[in-house]
């Protein structure tokens, strides 16, 4: 199974943080001509009701540690620039220390601010994927924060899972996906914004969906899956879609044994 997870660092996440899942409708076809159904596409707050920000990341930990997904993408930073790594042995070695060395966002994000001083530097693979914001960008922070210490620390450290050009592991691989940065190689940006409630927002999604789709023909919808990604106006159905078609896309390099980012900035996947 691969999963796509639009992630959010936002004061509700549970609202804001969406899964997507595909499933090959033949396990044993060559996943090349496989076809794929979206086995889920949905909010997290949707499967785990009300609770708070840290029971949000806990759940979502506890879903895809216990889940069948073997690949996933998920949108959010996993690493920063290179000067900002280089104190630490290995990308492991930071990661094991993150939750000492950063007690909050505000924490985290004045580390970077003062390392680069003041400057917003991007990763190399940023620059090469065109992604939006560097880790620590204003709007993006809290983000990369809560994808560090509360998702990618408990999975790796508690669950050996893997990361993709940046940690080995022995069970699934989890990759940082940009849909931006996907819409963009894919000349989608040229369109109107697609985020929003007005009926030009939903036209966009509309075209952007169609236009996916006609690119994956394997991958198949339910009509209440494309309701689902239309009528939601913030777009992250939509996103989450693009996480799962991304994996999809650069499946055969997940699944072959890659070194390790030396700088351990690790790559975008688009």
């Amino acid at each position: 199974m691969i999963t796509g997870i639009d992630f959010s660092g936002a004061a509700s996440p549970g609202s804001k943080i969406w899964l997507c899942s595909l499933m090959p409708k033949k396990p044993k076809e060559p996943f090349q001509t496989s076809d794929w159904v979206v086995s889920q596409l949905t909010a997290l707050k949707t499967l785990m009701g009300k609770t708070d920000k840290k029971q949000a990341y806990s759940f979502l930990v506890n879903q895809l540690a216990h889940s069948s997904a073997r690949y996933v993408g998920i949108d959010a930073s996993l690493s920063l620039p290179a000067p900002l790594m280089q104190p630490y042995q290995s990308w492991h070695a930071w990661l094991k220390a993150f939750p000492q060395e950063f007690s909050s966002p505000e924490s985290f994000q004045k580390f970077c601010k003062g390392k680069s001083h003041g400057k917003e530097l991007k990763r190399q693979t940023d620059i090469l994927a065109k992604t939006p914001f560097s880790p620590y960008n204003l709007r993006h922070y809290k983000q990369t924060y809560y994808a560090v210490s509360a998702v990618l620390h408990p999975l790796v450290n508690e669950h050996q899972w893997q990361v993709y050009q940046l940690c080995e592991g022995n069970k699934s691989v989890i990759a940082e996906v940009c849909p931006a940065s996907f819409l963009k190689h894919q000349n989608n940006y040229k369109e109107s914004p697609y985020k929003g409630p007005l009926p030009a927002h939903k036209e966009t999604r509309e075209i952007i969906l169609k236009r996916l789709l006609k690119r994956h023909p394997n991958i198949h919808l339910t009509p209440q899956q494309t309701a689902c990604i239309l009528s939601d106006c913030k777009g992250d159905a939509l996103d989450a879609l693009i996480c799962t078609v991304i994996v999809l896309k650069h499946l055969p390099v997940l699944q072959s044994v890659k070194h390790l980012d030396p700088k351990y900035e690790g790559e975008v996947l688009f």
